[in-house]
């Protein structure tokens, strides 16, 4: 019995309803026991988002470090020309991971961008670095924008990354009154570092060329500042990202 191609794909898509769509990259392959963690992460994420009404959603700050490169190429969609017959597309070289770069971290609440800080060229975030750099530097950006309350109440929302989760880190979390949220391990999904401000600058440093550590220390200010009502969009869409992880029991989702 032959059936054509045509005749297949109708009896797939119309009657009996598949369709085809590509597999999901995702951090980790959870376990049974990871997903169920996952799950209860999340419900103690959406508590705290459920009882916060706008103004204590400023309370809240997320934070995430990413590499930044000197110089950058095209992604491949970005680079999509038209060519003829047997012509061949412009070759893209995967990025040299040894070319000159350095490693911002940057936090973010409903406000904007409150601290954006370069690590030493070339080098990763340490734990001694996070608690005697990065955190000083953050409470007292709190303080000169909180003068009366300063940390009391703030909330901050990080990876599990080394640097995080170290004792001297959440020793000195604790000692400042910043209360550690509860986040979800290889979960780019939850936090609008991840999903939203990160992947815009990647987008917008392809292609450039940054001469030195001043030039891409404006450029990353410039780009990675968006509006404040823009922000305040994002962070509330991270409440009903969260209960969205709830709805398909902690599981990773689009």
């Amino acid at each position: 019995m032959e059936i054509s191609s045509g005749a297949i794909h109708t009896i797939l898509t119309t009657e009996l309803g598949y369709r085809s769509i590509c597999g999901k990259c995702v951090p980790h392959k959870l376990s049974e026991n990871q997903r169920l963690a996952q799950l209860n992460i999340a419900k103690k994420l959406l508590e705290t988002y459920e009882n916060c009404d706008s103004r204590r959603l400023t309370e809240i700050i997320t934070d995430d470090e990413t590499w930044v490169y000197y110089s950058t190429t095209y992604s491949k969609y970005r680079k999509r020309s038209w060519v003829r017959g047997n012509e061949q597309p412009t070759k893209i070289p995967w990025p040299n991971f040894r070319k000159p770069k350095i490693m911002y971290t940057i936090f973010l609440s409903s406000h904007g961008i409150v601290l954006q800080l370069p690590c030493e060229s070339g080098k990763a975030v340490t734990a001694t670095f996070f608690t005697e750099q990065v955190l000083p530097n953050l409470i007292k950006t709190i303080e000169k924008y909180r003068p009366k309350t300063e940390t009391r109440g703030m909330k901050i929302l990080i990876d599990n990354a080394s640097s995080h989760t170290t004792k001297l880190t959440k020793n000195l979390l604790d000692v400042e009154g910043l209360e550690l949220l509860p986040q979800r391990p290889y979960s780019p999904d939850l936090a609008p570092c991840d999903f939203w401000l990160l992947p815009k600058l990647k987008i917008y440093l392809q292609g450039k060329i940054l001469t030195h550590y001043k030039h891409s220390e404006r450029t990353c200010t410039s780009t990675s500042n968006p509006s404040r009502i823009r922000v305040q969009k994002y962070v509330l869409h991270v409440g009903g990202k969260v209960k969205f992880c709830v709805s398909v029991g902690g599981d990773y989702f689009e």
